[in-house]
């Protein structure tokens, strides 16, 4: 059995895309999938499944679709994987001492070549950024209101769509994966 992490991106966000945690999570162990278990309402799932990354999220897709009526990007990783990406954070201290500035992104492709270059040249304020294959560390030293960052230059960079979540959710969502 493998642990995975599914990160869902623009669900519960201005009144749209409504998709309750207890959905989630009903709709995961429908497809199969056990032990679901979720962190806050932005849609983070971490599930145990025999089945891979790529099976794991067309399945998670569909029910969605299927249950609630709309499309909704998901970024799915590995247990493993998404341990190894944790614990290669690359600020560790900062991490730690500003947790909502310090974030987390999946991507649902890998970063082509220049990729980081294009987002460093966004970067302000003390802001730093580091692509990890088909994930991105940001540092919104600043906050991450003001942030050139937005979600649509990640998603231009990385060719796909880029889900983040703050250094605070990363590791709940850890904690979640530990339980199993």
């Amino acid at each position: 059995m493998t642990s995975f992490v599914a990160l869902l991106r623009g669900i519960n966000v201005g009144g749209r895309n409504k998709l309750p945690m207890a959905d989630l999570r009903a709709i995961a162990a429908d497809c199969g999938f056990e032990s679901p278990r979720t962190c806050i309402q932005s849609g983070n799932l971490v599930l145990e499944a025999h089945a891979s990354v790529e099976q794991v999220r067309t399945a998670l897709g569909e029910g969605i679709r299927e249950r609630m009526g709309f499309d909704v990007p998901l970024a799915v990783r590995s247990g493993a994987d998404w341990r190894a990406l944790v614990g290669g954070c690359p600020w560790p201290d900062a991490a730690r001492d500003r947790d909502r500035q310090v974030h987390l992104g999946l991507a649902t492709s890998t970063a082509p070549s220049g990729a980081e270059a294009a987002l460093r040249e966004w970067a302000a304020d003390g802001e730093r950024v580091v692509v990890v294959g088909a994930a991105i560390w940001i540092d919104f030293a600043a906050g991450v209101a003001r942030s050139k960052l937005t979600s649509a230059r990640l998603d231009r960079a990385f060719s796909g769509i880029v889900t983040l979540r703050n250094h605070r959710t990363v590791l709940r969502i850890t904690a979640l994966l530990d339980e199993a």
